[in-house]
């Protein structure tokens, strides 16, 4: 077998640099490729094809001129393998590649790319001040302050029927009008104005399916939703003449995102939030969206640069859902 193999190879050397005649074996180099020109059988021989070189030492090997090949059987069963395994990859990190992309683009549907929180409770009270060291860095899309919290839901018409909510208070000229939490609403509408004197309240839908709340007019019972909060009702306890501060607010809205959203989140005004929780000018958060999510961590690290790391903490989106 070596000795035809080497037989093989003096002869095509022979016909390359034969002198004497037109060489039946010619090199052809085109663009780094080295390739064969070889007679094609059963032509004439000023007839030349041209084999690329690589694939004429496989057809050589991978090929066998007998019917039946033990070696060509082995390396067709080596090559189906290869090929299966190869493919196999291939699909299993595009599913994982295309649910990773899901799972990011449904947990930032609710959660910004970057969040500045206060470190311990104090909240943020230079509110403008951090918003404009955040508007220096290109990219950046949104930047809304907000106020977060615990309360207890009262349904006004079935005054048996309470829930422990988490209470977000967001700012209406700061929001976005196409991100999912504005386009999720189902019934009424996205609006936690003041009108006829009372604020609005946006609720998940099922959490007003469970307490039988729907959007309509202050004059509808089943529109009517009070809130208490904690710090409100720890400070009733404390004093005798205190009673427990109880906000009224109108159901503008049902929206619809996740289980875990709309069974225990209400939206109201950034204003009526400072007031419900007594946290006065301060925020709880800053929250921002960038253009490109890539560069969330490159300008976390630099925020954390420029912010007082005993007064604030910067977090991205990967951050806050890092217990998943």
């Amino acid at each position: 077998m070596r000795h035809h193999c080497l037989s093989r190879i003096l002869w095509i050397i022979r016909e390359i640099f034969r002198p004497t005649r037109k060489p039946k074996v010619g090199l052809l180099i085109h663009r780094g490729i080295v390739r064969l020109q070889i007679p094609i059988p059963g032509t004439a021989g000023e007839n030349f094809n041209q084999l690329d070189f690589r694939y004429l030492i496989a057809r050589r090997y991978l090929s066998s001129p007998r019917s039946f090949s033990l070696i060509s059987k082995i390396t067709s069963i080596s090559i189906f393998g290869v090929g299966l395994g190869v493919a196999s990859l291939i699909v299993v990190l595009s599913v994982l590649n295309g649910f990773f992309d899901f799972v990011r683009d449904m947990l930032v549907s609710y959660d910004p790319h970057i969040r500045i929180v206060s470190v311990g409770e104090r909240g943020i009270e230079a509110v403008d001040s951090v918003e404009a060291i955040i508007a220096t860095y290109p990219g950046v899309t949104q930047i809304s302050a907000y106020v977060e919290g615990k309360a207890m839901l009262r349904h006004n018409n079935n005054a048996d029927v309470n829930k422990v909510v988490v209470v977000r208070g967001l700012d209406m000229d700061e929001l976005d009008m196409d991100s999912k939490l504005v386009t999720g609403v189902t019934f009424g509408s996205f609006d936690v104005s003041l009108r006829r004197k009372r604020p609005g309240i946006v609720l998940g839908r099922r959490l007003g399916e469970s307490m039988r709340l729907a959007p309509g007019g202050g004059g509808q019972a089943a529109s009517r939703v009070a809130l208490l909060s904690a710090p409100g009702l720890m400070r009733s306890f404390v004093s005798v003449f205190a009673s427990p501060p109880v906000r009224q607010f109108e159901v503008r809205g049902l929206f619809q995102l996740e289980s875990v959203y709309d069974e225990s989140y209400v939206f109201i005004d950034l204003a009526e939030a400072q007031r419900l929780f007594r946290t006065g000018r301060a925020v709880s958060g800053i929250e921002v969206r960038l253009e490109d999510l890539e560069t969330a961590s490159e300008i976390q690290a630099s925020l954390q640069t420029k912010l007082d790391p005993n007064q604030y903490l910067v977090l991205t989106w990967y951050d806050l859902q890092k217990s998943l």
